[in-house]
């Protein structure tokens, strides 16, 4: 089982997580928690496989990622967003993102993403789908290099 954390902004982001997840695969969420929560002392607490991050504020979202990777750096995240500029992308892959993928995103991309996050030998190496179509759909990255978008070299 994949001990999973979803930390959501909202009741309604939290309920819509929680039944992707619930939906299939080989998930165990150990804890939900809100906004507001200290996630350093909650991924150390509860040290889980993966963390997922619904977060409506760009610039908290990209807080959030930091603090759970500072707290489990072998620990996976995969951020959730409703928006989505090539810059944040980076940032968010930069500060250790292993995926970005929209708000609505279906139960099956989810469990494929968190497949192949997981697969990889370290959350360093993950592919981000169905990013919205003004965005550059960004093919790899690792968050000590750069990330390499659809028809660019790295």
């Amino acid at each position: 089982m994949i001990r999973t954390i979803v930390i959501a902004d909202t009741g309604a982001a939290m309920a819509q997580v929680t039944e992707l997840l619930n939906e299939g695969g080989n998930v165990e969420l150990v804890r939900y928690a809100g906004g507001r929560c200290d996630v350093e002392a909650l991924v150390r607490a509860h040290r889980p496989d993966l963390v997922i991050i619904d977060e409506v504020r760009p610039r908290l979202a990209l807080a959030r990622i930091a603090e759970a990777r500072r707290a489990a750096p072998g620990c996976a995240v995969i951020a959730l967003a409703a928006w989505s500029t090539a810059g944040w992308l980076a940032e968010a892959l930069r500060v250790g993102a292993a995926a970005v993928l929209p708000a609505d995103v279906s139960a099956g991309t989810l469990h494929v993403v968190i497949g192949e996050v997981l697969d990889a030998p370290e959350p360093e190496v993950a592919t981000v789908h169905e990013l919205h179509p003004h965005v550059p759909k960004v093919i790899a990255t690792s968050p000590l290099g750069s990330a390499t978008t659809e028809g660019s070299a790295a």
